[in-house]
């Protein structure tokens, strides 16, 4: 009796479900015929322009590569192509930034779907942006003029250049390839200090007088070897002279030549002694045999370059080594300064050297505040301190007021670009649901919709806007979290 009752309801049952089917899939339809329009920001648009459309790739689908990769020979043919990213160049936004906002096709898009929108009802049988239930479906929010003004603060997407500031600390030192240390190049006795630590000096300046035996004596060598050298010139000529009349031997003649050329070789060897000791030429050749004096062994000794004594180290009376620096002389007039630089910013500093060879830098010290030094880095260390987990960069500064000291703590700040005529926004200005990013445009009277967008790089509080919204939009710099809470609220049925 009951397996009766079943198969007479079962024709009723099965006639129920097919109609629960089919209503079903009259509403999918729809709402997939709906979505089959790239929905975009806030709606969809024309019918027409989504059929020759690839939301994927954000080109005319019948110029879509990457969907029909039958299309890459006619790219190519034309000269139409970009090889390190594998697209046509006129579509790759890489290469050409300002094809990600500038394009009509985005723009024209966005038009037909707010006219859409506008024609829209909602389940209540209004017009969707009236309905204060249905309206953050698509993505619009309606603000009354006093409360905008009051919440909201607008800011224009702007194309300009973003450039990211890294501050970093370091220290002055000097330039160690614009540095000399002196030596006395002869042991002795000091028995003068000319120039005292802090002191100018130009280069030949006397910086101290070392009373030196081995001066002395390869004095007293050249001397010797000078007065030989004479003397065997005489001999030599003489017997060339007696030799060509026939009066000198031959053993004679060659006596005198060999006596002459070691006098010869003696006195160079001597003179390039003396060189050694740092005098010149000319100070040899004056140098006199009757020269008797106490003075006769004291060496000078002489700056290799201008500059500023950094290091003193010597005394009157004291015994020092020709192997021992005595002063130190650096010109300050360019400086160094030695930064630390965290892991994290080594990319963008190495990337900007890479393509620029130098980087801006401003520099100030806490003894001139107020005061900002102009230099350049110019070079990364290639190794990281396992300690401090940071990287040295070279600075390079002229110090033209000798403001600057070496062993001075400084704090620099680098500008590097990150962005070249990017469209911008406000930080604030971008907001982030479920993994996508948007921001909210002012569309037109009360209205604000969001539009979804793809971002870049951030510097100073901008963001870059890679696509989504072209130059001159205006969206909520300030008070868009406010709209999105309202969107959320409304999603969530508590609204």
């Amino acid at each position: 009796m009951t397996i009766k009752r079943y198969a007479r309801a079962l024709p009723l049952l099965l006639a129920l479900v097919v109609g629960v089917v089919f209503a079903t899939g009259c509403q999918r339809s729809e709402t997939d015929s709906h979505a089959g329009h790239d929905h975009g920001p806030g709606g969809c648009g024309s019918e027409g322009e989504a059929d020759d459309w690839c939301a994927g790739h954000g080109v005319p689908e019948s110029a879509c590569t990457r969907c029909n990769p039958s299309l890459v020979a006619a790219f190519k043919k034309k000269g139409d192509w970009c090889k390190e990213h594998g697209l046509p160049e006129s579509q790759c936004v890489p290469c050409n930034p300002q094809l990600a906002t500038t394009g009509k096709p985005v723009e024209a898009k966005f038009d037909e779907q707010m006219r859409d929108i506008e024609k829209q009802q909602c389940e209540h049988r209004l017009p969707i942006l009236d309905c204060d239930d249905c309206r953050y479906e698509v993505g619009v929010i309606k603000l009354d003029g006093d409360v905008a003004d009051a919440l909201v603060t607008p800011a224009t997407a702007e194309t300009r250049s973003l450039s990211r500031a890294l501050r970093l600390t370091g220290e002055v030192l000097a330039d160690p390839t614009r540095s000399v240390s002196v030596a006395p190049l002869g042991d002795g006795i000091v028995v003068g200090i000319k120039v005292w630590l802090g002191q100018q000096v130009q280069s030949g300046d006397t910086l101290a007088v070392v009373r030196s035996s081995d001066f002395g004596q390869a004095k007293a060598a050249y001397i010797e070897a000078r007065a030989e050298t004479a003397s065997a010139t005489r001999a030599f000529q003489r017997e060339k002279d007696l030799r060509k009349k026939n009066v000198s031997s031959e053993a004679e003649y060659m006596e005198a030549e060999r006596a002459f050329l070691t006098a010869e070789a003696r006195h160079s060897a001597a003179q390039k002694r003396l060189r050694l000791f740092g005098l010149s030429k000319q100070s040899i050749a004056k140098m006199a045999a009757s020269d008797d004096s106490d003075a006769f062994a004291d060496l000078a000794i002489k700056s290799p370059r201008a500059g500023t004594v950094m290091l003193q180290d010597l005394a009157e009376g004291q015994f020092v080594e020709a192997t021992r620096t005595i002063y130190t002389i650096a010109d300050l007039s360019q400086l160094w300064v030695w930064c630390d630089v965290y892991e994290r910013d080594l990319a963008v500093i190495h990337n900007s050297l890479a393509a620029n060879n130098t980087i801006a830098a401003k520099i100030s010290v806490a003894a001139f505040p107020g005061t900002t030094f102009v230099g350049t880095v110019d070079l990364v260390g290639n190794e990281m301190d396992r300690t401090t987990r940071t990287v040295k960069a070279r600075v390079r500064i002229v110090n033209k007021d000798g403001k600057l000291r070496p062993g001075m703590f400084a704090r620099v700040e680098l500008r590097i670009p990150v962005a070249i005529n990017a469209v911008s926004v406000p930080d604030t200005a971008v907001l982030s649901d479920d993994g996508e990013t948007f921001v909210f445009q002012h569309w037109k009277d009360e209205f604000w919709i969001r539009r979804d967008v793809t971002v870049g790089e951030t510097a100073d509080g901008m963001v870059e806007i890679e696509r989504g919204i072209p130059s001159g939009t205006v969206v909520a710099a300030n008070g868009g979290f406010m709209l999105k809470s309202d969107v959320l609220r409304n999603k969530m049925g508590a609204g």
